[in-house]
């Protein structure tokens, strides 16, 4: 009987763990960035004015901008206009991140012209805040989970 019952429970356990894909750790070392994506990513890019890896589910670009130290409203404003010059549709407007494994930012979550979920985020360096990060992380719907793994990855190493 106790295998009747847990039947379903072992069933989506087995299932699951084919569904969420595989993260391995990923180094930008020309900014002491580390971050999570799937171990299947192709690198299209990764020079020290972008970082371009996708693997045909997601698609992640970061693009480094160093100057001035930048403001919170500066910051929002920002990514406003980077999500408009990209023709993101968005319905909840620019949110802020207070940490995220030492940085701060704001994001916003939209669908790109492509009819793909996006989610774009613009950190700061916590050492270094006269650096920030432009990052567009373009995901299919079923990669939902591994799209948020990989958000919440971003750490200074």
């Amino acid at each position: 009987m106790r295998i009747k019952k847990n039947l379903p429970l072992l069933i989506f356990c087995f299932i699951s763990s084919f569904v969420t894909a595989q993260l391995k750790t990923w180094s930008w070392s020309d900014y002491k960035m580390q971050f999570k994506a799937p171990v299947d990513f192709k690198i299209d890019e990764n020079t020290s004015s972008k970082f371009a890896a996708g693997n045909g589910k997601l698609y992640l670009t970061i693009y480094p901008k160093k100057g001035a130290k930048i403001s919170y409203e500066e910051l929002k404003d920002a990514l406003r206009d980077w999500s408009r010059q990209n023709d993101l549709t968005y319905k909840k407007d620019v949110q802020y991140m207070s940490n995220l494994n030492r940085y701060w930012g704001v994001y916003i979550d939209g669908v790109a012209p492509s009819g793909l979920p996006t989610t774009l985020l613009l950190l700061v360096d916590p050492d270094y805040s006269n650096i920030s990060f432009y990052v567009w992380l373009q995901y299919q719907s079923n990669s939902l989970q591994t799209a948020v793994d990989i958000l919440k990855s971003f750490t200074p190493k």
